[in-house]
């Protein structure tokens, strides 16, 4: 079962997307057991073998997303509170394993009423801990996001994300 918005999204998005086998992380709260993330998703990247130009190289990649949904209905920018971000040692370490072949990341929504008056961001996780570790504030607004995050924003493509951006 999906909790907000943004997972919803995330999820009829990552299953509309053939290139992407991907599931929902459920835990029961009674065995007080946390999961890493909300996603875990794998995905191939092809990419031509720079050695042997003949032959395509495939890469097969795990990723962890974890979404945070911001609303700002009111008008207003929003605020995500760096507390939130209790899963970021989970996926740094994760990262940190396999760091060829494990990726893992934020995927952060700044809600406004439509998803079309909205802006998502799938932020790698390292990206994110940079940042939270160098901004003298405790929380960040949806122009922080937009300033600092711009390459990581994803697109829409009608009702759904376009996750390319994971495996282009």
């Amino acid at each position: 079962m999906v909790k907000n918005k943004l997972e919803k999204l995330f999820s009829e998005s990552m299953h509309s997307n053939n290139r992407l086998w991907g599931m929902k992380l459920i835990s029961n709260p009674l065995t007080h057991q946390n999961t890493p993330a909300d996603y875990i998703l794998d995905y191939e990247i092809v990419h031509p073998d720079l050695i042997h130009q003949s032959i395509t190289v495939r890469e097969l990649i795990v990723a962890l997303v974890e979404c945070k949904h911001v609303d700002c209905d009111d008008g207003e920018g929003g605020r995500l509170a760096f507390k939130r971000l209790k899963q970021m040692h989970d996926l740094i370490n994760f990262e940190n394993i396999r760091p060829d072949r494990h990726r893992a990341f934020f995927c952060i929504a700044f809600h406004e009423t439509r998803w079309d008056n909205s802006e998502v961001y799938m932020i790698p996780v390292h990206q994110m801990q940079r940042f939270v570790n160098e901004f003298n504030k405790v929380s960040m607004n949806r122009d922080d996001a937009k300033n600092r995050f711009y390459r990581y924003r994803v697109l829409m493509h009608g009702p759904l994300l376009d996750l390319s951006l994971l495996y282009t």
